[in-house]
């Protein structure tokens, strides 16, 4: 019986230790990447990242960071749902600085981070949910 608990233990504590994210620091290397993106209306940020929304004719993003962290970061338009991730925890970095560039916007969905704006989201609808830490501002 003790074998049981001990095993159950054990395997319990590998399950919840492989589920964290490894962790990067940031090379200090800063450069700029812009990338187009198909045409998205809902946008969903599931992990702890500070993004920027800016309203423009083409949606796409902008990425200003250290060098190594550029490809860390996983935008994924499917639905016409932009899902913002990463690979990896950050753990220090000299800037980052990710815009999202949008036309249309109807839904905003926080899971974790912080997503700010300064133009008024021009729909007649707009669905926004956040959860846990997540801010909007």
């Amino acid at each position: 019986m003790k074998k049981l608990v001990l095993a159950a233990l054990a395997l319990c504590t590998v399950a919840v230790h492989a589920q964290r994210k490894p962790k990067i620091k940031g090379n200090k290397e800063v450069i700029t990447v812009r990338e187009d993106l198909p045409p998205f209306t809902a946008i969903e940020l599931t992990d702890d990242l500070d993004i920027y929304l800016e309203k423009s004719s083409s949606p796409g993003y902008t990425i200003m960071a250290d060098d190594n962290l550029i490809d860390i970061f996983k935008f994924d338009v499917r639905d016409s749902l932009l899902t913002i991730s990463s690979f990896y925890r950050i753990t220090s970095k000299r800037k980052l600085e990710i815009t999202v560039h949008y036309n249309e916007l109807n839904s905003l969905v926080i899971r974790e981070g912080k997503v700010s704006m300064q133009d008024v989201i021009d729909a007649a609808v707009i669905n926004i949910e956040t959860y846990a830490n997540s801010r909007l501002d």
